[in-house]
C-alpha cells in the first residue's frame, strides 16, 4: 500500500451506497489484518456482519457515540479483552485495515462502544471479554441530489504537538528538519481521534520518541493509542526510517504533567 497517499485520503465516511460489498474481498483483508506487522493480534477478535440493515434495526441506541448507530452496508466488531494492551492491538490493527478497505475503494467509520455496557451475553462472547468498537463500510455515497458533507477534518501542525525534549517546549520545524522527521509527523497529524481532539503529543528526544496521551475522559485512550502509533510508525516507513516501539511501562525519566501519560516509546 501507498501509506503517504492513504494517509492524506483517507476520512471518516457516514453515508453509504446501497451497494453490496464483496464478502470475498472483506475476508482476504480480515485475513491480512490479522497477520500484520508480526503483532501477537490473537487477543483480538473480527465479526462481520454481513446484513447492515438487520444490525442496525437491532442495535441502534445501543452501540455508537451517545447510542446512534450510523447505517452501513456491513460492520465489522472488534471484541477483546478489556485492557490496555488489547486495546492498543485492536485500534493497530483495525486502522490498517481502515487503511486497506480504503485502497480497495471502501469508506468507513469508527463507531464507539458505549462505555459500562456488558456486551458479554448480548454477542455471546466470554465473560471477560467486551465489544472494543466497531465499524461501518461501504461504498461512500456522494450522489447528485445530495451534497457529501463527509470533509476530512482539520488537525493541528505537527510544530503544535511535537516537544523537543522535555514537555511543553515545542519544537521547532527546522529542529524536525535537520532530524529528518518532518514529513512523518506532517503525516502522523492525519490519525482520526475521539471528537477530533487529537489528544496525542510526541517528546523528541535524541534517539527517542515518547507519544503522550491527555487523559481527556473522552473516547478510548488505549484505542486511540494503537491508531496514532501506527500513523507514526507508517510514516516513518514510507520515508525510509525503520522504527521499533516499546508499548506501556515507560519509566525512562521523562516527566509529563499529571493530566498525561507517556503510552509509547518509539525507537530508532
Amino acid at each position: 500500500m501507498n501509506y503517504e497517499k492513504i494517509m492524506t485520503e483517507i476520512k471518516s465516511v457516514r453515508e453509504f451506497k446501497k451497494q453490496a460489498v464483496d464478502s470475498n474481498l472483506l475476508s482476504l483483508i480480515i485475513k491480512e489484518t490479522e497477520q500484520i506487522d508480526s503483532i501477537n493480534n490473537s487477543d483480538v477478535k473480527l465479526s462481520v456482519i454481513e446484513d447492515g440493515e438487520k444490525f442496525f434495526n437491532d442495535y441502534d441506541g445501543k452501540i455508537g457515540y451517545f447510542g446512534k448507530l450510523i447505517k452501513a452496508p456491513k460492520y465489522i466488531l472488534i471484541f477483546g479483552k478489556n485492557d490496555e494492551n488489547t486495546k492498543f492491538k485492536a485500534g493497530y490493527m483495525t486502522e490498517w485495515m481502515r487503511f486497506r478497505l480504503h485502497d480497495n475503494d471502501l469508506g468507513s467509520c469508527w463507531i464507539s462502544a458505549t462505555a459500562g455496557v456488558d456486551y458479554s451475553e448480548t454477542f455471546n462472547i466470554n465473560a471477560d471479554e467486551t465489544l472494543i468498537a466497531c465499524i461501518g463500510l461501504g461504498y461512500e455515497y456522494g450522489g447528485v441530489f445530495k451534497k457529501n458533507t463527509d470533509k476530512k477534518a482539520e488537525r493541528k501542525g505537527p510544530v503544535e504537538f511535537v516537544y523537543d525534549n522535555e514537555f511543553c517546549n515545542l519544537i521547532t520545524w527546522e529542529k524536525l528538519s535537520q532530524m529528518g522527521l518532518e514529513e512523518v509527523f506532517y503525516l502522523t497529524k492525519f490519525a482520526p481521534s475521539w471528537g477530533n481532539k487529537q489528544p496525542w503529543s510526541f517528546i523528541v528526544a535524541e534517539k527517542e520518541v515518547y507519544l503522550v496521551m491527555e487523559k481527556t475522559g473522552e473516547g478510548d485512550l488505549d484505542l486511540e493509542t494503537g491508531i496514532i502509533a501506527l500513523y507514526f510508525i507508517k510514516a516513518a516507513e514510507a520515508k525510509g526510517i525503520k522504527i521499533n516501539m516499546k508499548a506501556f511501562d515507560i519509566a525512562d525519566g521523562i516527566k509529563v504533567p499529571d493530566t498525561q501519560e507517556i503510552k509509547i516509546k518509539f525507537y530508532f
